[in-house]
């Protein structure tokens, strides 16, 4: 049985079970009159949150402050991300879009405007998920009532990222973005010539370099590759190795960690592909 240990307004509580494990429970009217100590009513119960990676402190203090109408309108937008996307949908993941649709319509109601600084490239970098945010901002909008600017689709889009390769926090989000951003001016300016972002070469890299980034982030980059493989990497793909090798001195300088020479020989071959397709015109 659960019973309440703290109430936080009409709609949000703290229970605790009896193997003494807490969460935090949100629906219409499930704090109405209560108090410590009481049975918590299950039929009023629409979300339920266990604690994860921040405890249930955090969960418990974010709750407290959203909305529930909001909190309904997240878990939408997390259903229409999971469908698009194939993401696996996560209460930390709700929660992030919670907390941001709640700043979004306050911005709206306020007319404030926020700038997003890596909206070019996300649409570029991430255009599948930028298309769900979009449609993500209009219903939203609808459902809350209020016509949220449109680009808050960034934002939404790199919550949709983080749900696919980072962990809690947008940070290796953010850090990942502008690496892949820099890695496209290095190519380009080593080329001498604009790299299309869009482009299927391109969709090709990008997915290399985040599941890249997964392996640093996750101290497991590939460092078992023969060396006479990785010589012969490098001597078939001179050019290529070269750009490697200066995305392998500039990557460090965002994620701390050194590419392995195994991690560099994939990239080469991974340059070497992109520049071959550009050359012969293929996209």
């Amino acid at each position: 049985m659960l019973r309440i240990v703290r109430v936080f307004n009409n709609n949000a509580l703290l229970a605790e079970a009896d193997d003494g494990v807490r969460q935090v429970l949100m629906g219409k009217g499930v704090g109405f009159q209560t108090g410590p100590g009481q049975a918590v009513r299950d039929e009023l119960v629409e979300q339920r949150f266990l604690p994860e990676h921040d405890g249930v402190s955090a969960v418990a203090e974010l709750v407290a402050t959203v909305p529930l109408d909001v909190m309904r309108v997240a878990d939408v937008v997390c259903a229409l991300a999971a469908e698009r996307l194939a993401l696996r949908r996560t209460q930390a993941t709700l929660l992030a879009v919670a907390d941001h649709l709640q700043f979004a319509a306050e911005r709206a109601r306020s007319g404030q405007g926020l700038e997003f600084p890596l909206t070019w490239e996300v649409r570029q970098i991430y255009p599948k998920e930028y298309e769900a945010a979009v449609a993500a901002v209009g219903l939203a909008s609808h459902e809350l009532g209020v016509p949220l600017q449109p680009d808050e689709a960034t934002a939404l889009a790199m919550h949709f990222v983080n749900a696919q390769f980072a962990g809690p926090g947008m940070a290796a989000t953010v850090t990942m973005t502008e690496a892949i951003g820099q890695a496209f001016d290095v190519i380009g300016l080593s080329l001498g010539q604009q790299i299309d972002r869009s482009s299927m070469s391109a969709a090709r890299f990008v997915t290399h370099l985040r599941y890249l980034f997964v392996r640093i982030d996750q101290h497991a980059q590939i460092d078992d590759t023969p060396s006479p493989l990785l010589s012969a990497i490098r001597e078939t793909h001179p050019d290529a190795y070269r750009i490697a090798a200066k995305l392998g001195y500039a990557l460090p300088m965002r994620t701390g960690d050194s590419l392995s020479a195994d991690e560099l020989a994939y990239l080469t071959l991974h340059v070497a592909r992109l520049v071959a397709d550009l050359g012969s015109g293929r996209s």
